[in-house]
């Protein structure tokens, strides 16, 4: 009888010490918030302009732009080279994206082509956006 006292406590032993062991590592931390400006850009075929990714002021931590991974949904529409210049290619509309530390941000790219329709080119001037700190797209004077 002592025995069966003795294999129950410690079988009772054994379980209770398993209970209590949790998995403590931490989660991994959030991404980081990501911006791309412009959001939403038009080129014309053979055009090219800079896309520019900046980690939100809320992220606190520093980017370099080389830790940037760019791509484009759709490379025979627009291309997009690791500094972020977008190129149209050919009309139609794609999604640029920007990745950071498990972070993504998009833009949405419109590429036209003024050729077909006897149009001029689209006139754009490069103003600066003090609030975001980036160059925009601005109306012709």
């Amino acid at each position: 009888m002592r025995s069966l006292q003795w294999y129950t406590l410690m079988v009772g032993m054994l379980a209770a010490a398993g209970c209590g062991s949790e998995d403590t590592t931490a989660p991994p931390p959030p991404a980081p918030p990501l911006a791309v400006q412009p959001s939403f850009v038009t080129v014309t075929i053979g055009e090219s302009t800079k896309l520019l990714a900046a980690a939100k002021p809320e992220a606190g931590v520093a980017m370099q732009a080389s830790e940037v991974v760019w791509r484009s949904a759709d490379a025979a529409i627009a291309s997009i080279t690791e500094s972020g210049l977008v190129r149209g290619l050919k009309a139609g509309r794609t999604r640029v994206s920007a990745s950071w530390r498990g972070s993504q941000a998009f833009s949405n790219v419109t590429v036209i082509d003024t050729r077909s329709r006897g149009q001029r080119p689209v006139c754009k001037i490069l103003l600066a956006d003090k609030a975001a700190g980036v160059p925009t797209l601005g109306p012709c004077p």
